[in-house]
């Protein structure tokens, strides 16, 4: 039988860490004997009861517990059992209470050390505290502007702080150490600090300077002079330390210390040179250390050079050397070296002029200058300069005459091939083309062959160039060089104009052939059959992509590009191009995959040349109409219209108001009118 009390007991976080207490019981047998059990580990510890009398203890796992929180507690009950010798049992619960207390926050300090810059921002600073606190939030309480003695502290509740400077502090004093330091306070009431050290620096104190420009006179007083330095200092004595006489190169300084100086030249220096500069700069220090200085600069003066001076009067003749000429100048000087400053070809108008330090001079006309009207005076002054600076001139004057008429020689040759729409068989072919030259002369040309890849391939009629029919085969290159000579002209490779062409042949039949022109020079490139890419490069090239649907890309150049039959891709590259179509039903018809798209047709610049096709049903070679922006084909018409961020150009031929003829041009808004197309 129990007969003890009720049994409980309590345990505290930190503090009291056991409970104790005892079971008791009895037995009306005689002689019988109890044992007590019951040992158990609890949630928050662990229970233990003597066997033999009863005695129990209950200690808490603290180091497992530090989570529990002031005011914070828990109850485990724990039963003893009473066994006698004969087996019998009874029993009786353990109550134990478990309080929490509050832990103390663990919190991270923070120093600063800092020294006295320009500005508050050099004195302000930064940081972030850490917290770990296991039983209360581990946050800071904020501190949105705590005012300090040299400036202003904020944290939030993360840790994150600033403290910014309340100014530059410049009143700090050098070597002395300004210190604020700021409460802070974790959630749960736990303290830190964070201290800021700010070592004072010396400012600078704050000084005038002086530069005095003289010019030299008859006197030493002409070029002595006075003045006086300024001074503000925030935290120093604001004097200068004083010189009484310090000797510089041309005179002697002094100043007080409330910054009044004083130069004396030593003499009246009549040996300084005309024109050039004497300086001498006198370094001044302030009671802290800051310098500034006094600089002089005194400039020399002395008496002109006589110098003589040159003008000559040429008349035009046929070779530069007729209007080059030369001389001497003379020169005199009492002061100064007697010498002339040397210009080894300094460029005029019409020549170049030359001196050198005894005065000889050159003239050399930079040509016959034949482009001289008759009877018109053509002048340039050359300035001449002696050692001292004085100035004197050389004047050229030359008498334009009559040269007769002027010729050029040729600038450029073009080769426009005759255009061909079907498809080239090499073995019945016959290249020709129309040459052309540019000349600044007017007049007629001849023109000749001068070398070429297949000798006897190329000949010249006029001005028509033409190989031997038959004479191509597929996919090879050709070259020929052309010279022209204008009629008129005098003999000569002077007057004279040579360009190479290319004619470029794909293979016949061919899937797919990748032709590139050179570049610079006029190429003929001819795909044939097949899906050919074709690349002009440099130069105005004519470009053939015939049967297949080719690519074809003019490069630079004003080039012609025929696509041919199939749908071909065009791209007439920088320059003037022009897109021939020789045939509205095979060269680009209307529906998918059948017609060409032009890339970059530029309104006003590129052309689409449509002049070979008739327009309409009646006899002759009718031209088309043009028929504007419509979204509707007109009878015998071009019309263009925007569809799907596209220009779709479309032509009727035999006056249905059905299209037979399509081109697309990438891109909309180019505002096409009659003259961008041949009609």
């Amino acid at each position: 039988m129990i007969t003890s009390g009720t049994q409980a007991g309590a345990v505290t976080e930190d503090t009291q860490l056991t409970a104790t207490g005892q079971v008791q019981a009895s037995d009306v047998d005689n002689g019988a004997t109890q044992a007590y059990s019951g040992n158990a580990a609890g949630a928050y510890g662990s229970f233990a009861v003597d066997a033999s009398t009863g005695q129990w203890t209950y200690t808490l796992d603290n180091a497992a517990h530090q989570n529990l929180a002031q005011g914070e507690s828990h109850t485990e009950i724990f039963t003893v059992t009473v066994t006698d010798d004969k087996g019998a049992t009874t029993t009786q619960d353990v109550t134990i209470t478990i309080n929490g207390t509050n832990d103390g926050a663990v919190l991270s300090a923070d120093v600063k050390n800092l020294t006295e810059g320009n500005t508050a921002a050099a004195i302000s600073t930064s940081g972030t505290l850490t917290i770990s606190d296991v039983d209360s939030p581990q946050t800071f309480v904020a501190q949105a502007g705590t005012v300090g003695a040299y400036g202003t502290f904020a944290i939030n509740a993360a840790g994150a702080w600033t403290y910014t400077a309340s100014s530059a502090h410049d009143e700090f004093v050098a070597g002395t150490t300004y210190t604020d330091t700021f409460n802070v306070v974790s959630a749960d009431g736990t303290p830190t600090t964070v201290t800021v050290n700010i070592l004072g620096t010396n400012d600078a104190a704050v000084l005038s300077a002086d530069v005095k420009n003289l010019t030299e006179g008859d006197t030493a007083a002409a070029i002595s002079t006075s003045g006086t330095l300024t001074i503000s200092d925030v935290d120093s004595d604001p004097h200068f330390v004083a010189q009484a006489g310090t000797v510089g190169n041309y005179g002697t300084f002094a100043v007080n210390a409330a910054g009044a100086w004083t130069y004396t030249a030593s003499s009246a220096h009549n040996e300084f040179v005309a024109g050039q500069h004497y300086t001498e700069s006198f370094d001044v220090v302030s009671a802290d250390g800051t310098h500034t200085s006094v600089a002089i600069d005194i400039l020399g003066t002395n008496d002109a050079a006589v110098l003589s001076s040159a003008s000559v009067n040429l008349t035009e003749g046929n070779t530069a050397a007729a209007i080059s000429t030369s001389g001497n100048l003379t020169i005199s000087d009492v002061d100064s070296p007697a010498t002339f400053v040397a210009q080894a070809g300094t460029v005029g108008n019409y020549g170049t002029f030359a001196i050198n330090a005894a005065g000889a001079w050159t003239y050399t006309a930079s040509s016959a200058h034949d482009e001289f009207v008759a009877g018109q005076h053509y002048a340039e002054n050359f300035d001449v300069v002696s050692a001292d600076g004085t100035h004197t001139s050389v004047a050229i004057d030359i008498l334009g005459t009559d040269d007769g008429p002027v010729r050029f020689a040729p600038t450029d040759i073009q080769l426009t091939p005759s255009t061909t729409t079907g498809d080239v068989n090499f073995s019945s072919f016959q290249f020709t083309g129309t040459l052309s030259a540019t000349d600044p002369d007017p007049g007629s040309f001849v023109y000749s062959i001068t070398s070429q890849s297949d000798p006897g391939l190329f000949s010249i009629s006029g001005s028509t160039l033409s190989s031997t029919v038959s004479g191509l085969s597929p996919s090879k290159v050709y070259s020929v060089t052309v010279q022209a000579t204008q009629v008129g002209d005098p003999a000569g490779p002077a007057y004279q104009y040579s360009e190479t062409f290319q004619v470029i042949t794909g293979s016949n039949g061919n899937s797919s052939d990748g032709l590139n022109g050179a570049n610079g020079g006029d190429d003929a490139l001819y795909g044939n059959g097949g899906a050919d890419i074709i690349l002009g490069m440099a130069g105005n090239d004519t470009l053939f992509g015939q049967s297949g649907n080719d690519t074809l890309n003019g490069g630079d150049g004003n080039d012609r590009l025929v696509g041919g039959a199939g749908a071909d891709a065009l791209t007439g590259g920088a320059g003037a191009d022009t897109f021939y179509y020789g045939s509205a039903v095979s060269d680009s018809a209307p529906g998918a995959g059948n017609f060409d798209t032009i890339t970059d047709f530029v309104h006003g610049v590129d052309k689409i040349d449509l002049s070979p096709i008739d327009a309409a049903a009646a006899p002759g070679d009718q031209a088309f109409l043009f028929g504007g922006q419509n979204a509707a084909t007109v009878a015998n018409s071009i019309t263009w219209s925007e569809v799907g961020g596209n220009t779709i150009v479309r032509a009727d031929v035999n006056g249905n108001t059905t299209a037979d003829f399509q081109i697309t041009l990438t891109g909309t808004g180019l505002g096409l009118t009659a003259s961008d197309f041949v009609l």
